[in-house]
């Protein structure tokens, strides 16, 4: 399971991915989450479950088990774009790269792929799926 808290004007959110294949929104604007009911639910949902989610520029994004990036828009709780398949295995890790307007991608064979924000194209792959150590260094994404 992930999670991830998110403001946009004046509301708060906390949006979770989990093995069920769906991401939920929880109204945290008052500061308390109701555990049991889900403010939303985003459709489609995956085909396997969610390991990652991140938010950057207006955009929640998920990687799943399923190899699948989807880019939803919360306001209208839409998807906005999917890649599919995004790599050849689990997606594990996802950051945003405000820097760049691009979303970063880790899988679990090794590839980090960048994607170009506008049109959710591949902008830059690196294999490290012979090295041990880049697999440990990208199951995990921050982007300072």
């Amino acid at each position: 399971m992930c999670l991830e808290h998110v403001a946009i004007n004046d509301k708060k959110y906390i949006i979770t991915g989990s093995r069920d294949h769906f991401c939920k929104i929880y109204d945290a604007t008052d500061g308390i989450v109701s555990a049991r009911v889900p403010t939303a639910t985003l459709n489609p949902p995956h085909f396997d479950g969610i390991e990652s989610i991140v938010w950057g520029n207006e955009h929640l994004y998920s990687g799943s088990r399923d190899a699948t990036i989807k880019k939803w828009h919360l306001q209208t709780r839409k998807e906005k774009g999917a890649q599919r398949p995004a790599h050849k295995d689990r997606v594990q890790a996802l950051a945003y790269v405000p820097t760049l307007s691009a979303l970063a991608s880790a899988s679990r064979n090794g590839t980090l792929k960048l994607w170009n924000e506008v049109g959710f194209g591949a902008a830059a792959k690196t294999d490290q799926s012979k090295s041990l150590i880049g697999w440990f260094l990208i199951t995990c994404l921050i982007f300072l």
